[in-house]
């Protein structure tokens, strides 16, 4: 018995039947986050509802429409584990396409320039802390943040229980004065820097010290009021008494500069920063601290200095040149910046430097 082959024309026949059953491929891309559950406000709304929340987590986007990097964080924020997370979570939505809004974001949260941006707010609408953009990094941040605040409920809800550790005390007097209960997290780190004192360890006394002025004095962001004189009073003490412990009074010693040019006092400021620079970022960071308190000839040294140390650093030459602009140095700015064009690696780098250089003729 002979076996009948299938002509040509039915194998195409067979094949165009097979690819119009086959189910499609789902999208790997995520959906975008629905608007509903990132209902829009301004600033000013987000700080009342943040301060009428009663302790509860306040979780803020800071978007722009035609940002393509704000469209990619909407696709995370879309993803299950992440919605899983933002569960129990108020979630609210800042747009800055307008500049109104977006100069008002800046003054009130520090952000409304680089979006897109995710902020967590404290009872008294202030910037907890800025939160990643990639999924893992999200749920990551999102659990920290529960655990500081149950840590710091916990330890409100039985005053007297002081914990055996030193370590645990400082991350709750730390926890306490970052989600604005001040009064609490400052007598929780004097106390434990006067403990730690007792027991000879300075390591321990300075960073309950450094806690108090970073989080209750100065607080984390530029948006926070400021007690420069309380600062410079326990930055004082810090350097005076733990001075063993060598990193945080390194730490010690730029905070203290930087309080010290706030209040006017330029020169111990100056040799402050002088003494504590020894790597070129640290001369980077002293040359845009001094720049901003327009104390130009030491923004220039150290600018200069921290060229020395990395002479083929491109953006280390735009730094120079900003402190010569400052010094209204025209000529030795564009000069600056035609080195820093040569030694400029990346075309976006090239960009930038030729509009900065087409913007001083």
């Amino acid at each position: 018995m002979s076996r009948v082959r299938p002509s040509f024309a039915t194998l195409c026949l067979f094949a165009a039947l097979a690819a119009g059953c086959r189910q499609p491929r789902p999208s790997a891309q995520a959906p975008a986050a629905h608007a509903s559950d990132w209902p829009s406000c301004a600033p000013a709304e987000a700080a009342r509802r943040a301060a009428a929340g009663g302790g509860k987590l306040v979780v803020v986007k800071v978007v722009s429409a035609h940002c393509l990097p704000c469209r990619m964080l909407e696709r995370e924020l879309a993803r299950p584990r992440v919605r899983a997370a933002l569960a129990g979570v108020t979630t609210l939505s800042i747009s800055v396409d307008e500049r109104a809004q977006r100069i008002e974001t800046d003054r009130r949260f520090g952000v409304g320039y680089a979006v897109p941006r995710l902020l967590a707010l404290n009872h008294r609408g202030l910037p907890l802390s800025y939160g990643p953009q990639k999924a893992d990094g999200l749920v990551r941040w999102l659990a920290r943040l529960r655990r500081t605040i149950a840590r710091c409920d916990a330890n409100a809800a039985q005053p007297s229980t002081q914990p055996a550790s030193l370590k645990t005390r400082l991350d709750i007097g730390r926890a306490c004065a970052w989600l604005g209960k001040r009064p609490r997290g400052e007598q929780l780190l004097r106390a434990v820097a006067a403990d730690a004192s007792a027991k000879g360890d300075h390591a321990m006394a300075a960073r309950a010290l450094l806690g108090i002025v970073e989080h209750v004095h100065l607080g984390i962001h530029r948006v926070r009021a400021v007690d420069d004189a309380a600062a410079q009073r326990d930055l004082e003490a810090l350097l005076r008494q733990h001075a063993a412990a060598a990193f945080q009074a390194r730490h010690a010693r730029y905070l203290l500069a930087s309080v010290l040019l706030r209040r006017g006092q330029h020169q111990r400021a100056i040799a402050l920063l002088r003494a504590w620079a020894k790597s070129a970022r640290e001369h980077l960071r002293a040359s845009n601290l001094l720049r901003w308190r327009k104390a130009g000839s030491a923004c220039l040294w150290h600018a200069q200095r921290a060229i020395d140390l990395a002479p083929n650093k491109s953006y280390y030459r735009v730094v120079l040149s900003r402190c010569q602009l400052a010094n209204k140095d025209i000529a030795a700015a564009r000069a600056s910046l035609a080195e820093a064009l040569r030694l400029a690696a990346t075309k976006a780098a090239k960009d930038s430097i030729e509009q900065a250089l087409r913007s001083l003729k």
